[in-house]
């Protein structure tokens, strides 16, 4: 029974190495699912029609934007960073530039907005936000690269003792 445990224990420092290592890469590499050129944003016009903003302690505060354009609903998100989109009424045309969510949870995230000739959001000011996020998950992503090197070199030396 005692020689399983450290049999065990290596088996989860190597489980623990690979998930760690995964987030790691998911924190490092992420911004290249997440940041899109301009040029391959959808171009989404539609009339407001209900304007949200949520926070909550897990996530940023967010605006949700819903549109309707003829039969279809367009669901855009976006964290509150800019205070015009907040001035956004029902009835509104808008012209949004806006990228599929890519989890299909059947939204899009709001990358750029024009009331009329009014910029609301601009496609830098989301840009600058979206890599100033994603900068500082690389370096989370780094310290669980440096934790999952660590594991995984623990239960490889563990397991061969064993």
């Amino acid at each position: 029974m005692r020689s399983s445990v450290p049999r065990a224990a290596s088996t989860s420092l190597l489980v623990l190495a690979a998930a760690l290592g995964a987030f790691a890469l998911l924190f490092i590499f992420g911004e290249r699912l997440d940041v899109v050129a301009q040029a391959d944003l959808e171009i989404l016009h539609g009339t407001v029609f209900r304007v949200e903003t949520r926070g909550t302690a897990k996530v940023s505060p967010k605006i949700n934007i819903y549109l309707q354009d003829g039969a279809r609903v367009i669901h855009l998100t976006q964290d509150d960073i800019s205070d015009s989109l907040r001035s956004l009424q029902p009835h509104e045309d808008v012209t949004a530039w806006a990228k599929k969510d890519s989890l299909g949870r059947g939204m899009f995230w709001l990358w750029q907005l024009d009331r009329g000739t009014d910029r609301l959001l601009n496609y830098e000011e989301t840009l600058a936000h979206e890599t100033d996020g994603w900068r500082q998950l690389r370096i989370v992503g780094i310290a669980f690269a440096l934790m999952a090197a660590v594991s995984g070199m623990l239960g490889i030396k563990r397991k061969l003792r064993t």
